[in-house]
């Protein structure tokens, strides 16, 4: 099973898909995310930003 979350205007453009009427609150996206880094190890811009908007979430 596959979950593609999309407009119903994508529809047209692909074969085999049907839209799913879901009532609010009734499809929870919540996920738990881990981030797993080499302490002095090189982390790229994108990474650390990534690594501070994660720890503010928790916060």
């Amino acid at each position: 099973m596959m979950l593609c979350i999309a407009g119903t205007e994508s529809l047209d453009m692909l074969t085999g898909l049907r839209a799913l009427n879901l009532d609010p609150g009734e499809l929870d996206l919540r996920r738990y995310v881990g981030v797993i880094f080499r302490t002095e190890a090189y982390l790229s811009p994108l990474a650390q930003r990534t690594i501070e908007l994660l720890q503010e979430r928790i916060r």
